[in-house]
């Protein structure tokens, strides 16, 4: 199911300063709490917002809390959210199907990585892919031969005091040009945000992983990575954007 919200409405409302990344992660958010009116027992998702929030008043000071209040004093606004929360909930089937379950997971991702995005910059190898919550390293594209696409040598730490379970979401994860990305150490999903398969890693731990190149991409110099990694901590589900580029090349079986 493809995220969305109300057209009509999102283009009627009040324009936020720091641009499309904060305002419309602020109307995903508010579609996704409200979501609870129509689907009791869903979760609380205000932290989302808190961190949202603080993210763009360091970065802009700008506060999404203030951009909310304007939505909610327009004329009509509980009305107009509560249809738009129905139509959601009834285009996916209701609230407890698969395609519920993607448009939740979708709409996590967008408020997550907006939060993220605000203060991050595009990171160039040797920087880390990601820092928080867990440290994603990407040491080096090894390929067999000029004509090989490759293999992404990565390592992965848990610094925090809890075990984390991690997965890549299999929408829209490239590695330069070739967007088929498997893995021998770690689950990939199929097209989705939806968490199936996790790899725990234990407070503490590091694994080393290997992200497979398909072998029908073009081989590329240097190497690119970018996609969204799913993160599991006391069963509250996360998103982080990843991404690094000038990853070097290297064909170790012919170095000599």
């Amino acid at each position: 199911m493809v995220l969305a919200i109300g057209s009509a409405a999102a283009a009627a409302a009040p324009k936020a300063s720091p641009g499309r990344e904060i305002s419309g992660a602020v109307w995903v958010w508010a579609h996704l709490q409200d979501l609870r009116t129509v689907c009791p027992g869903r979760a609380d998702e205000s932290w989302r917002f808190e961190r949202l929030n603080r993210a763009a008043l360091s970065k802009f000071h700008f506060s999404a809390a203030d951009y909310l209040a304007q939505l909610k004093a327009q004329p009509n606004w509980d009305e107009e959210q509560t249809r738009q929360v129905r139509a959601i909930v009834k285009g996916a089937g209701g609230c407890d199907t698969a395609a519920m379950q993607e448009w939740i997971a979708q709409a996590r991702r967008v408020v997550d990585v907006a939060a993220q995005a605000v203060g991050d910059e595009m990171p160039h190898w040797p920087a880390p892919a990601l820092s928080t919550p867990i440290r994603i390293e990407i040491d080096r594209l090894e390929a067999v031969d000029e004509f090989d696409p490759g293999t992404l040598r990565a390592s992965i730490h848990n610094p925090g005091p809890d075990s984390v379970g991690i997965a890549l979401s299999g929408r829209e994860l490239n590695a330069g040009l070739c967007a088929s990305v498997t893995s021998p150490d770690m689950p990939v999903t199929v097209a989705t945000d939806v968490p199936g398969r996790l790899l725990v890693i234990q407070a503490g731990e590091t694994r080393n992983v290997a992200l497979m190149l398909d072998r029908e991409c073009l081989a590329a110099s240097p190497g690119q990575f970018w996609g969204v990694i799913i993160l599991v901590r006391n069963e509250v589900v996360e998103y982080r954007s990843i991404t690094l580029f000038d990853i070097p090349r290297v064909e170790p079986h012919r170095a000599n």
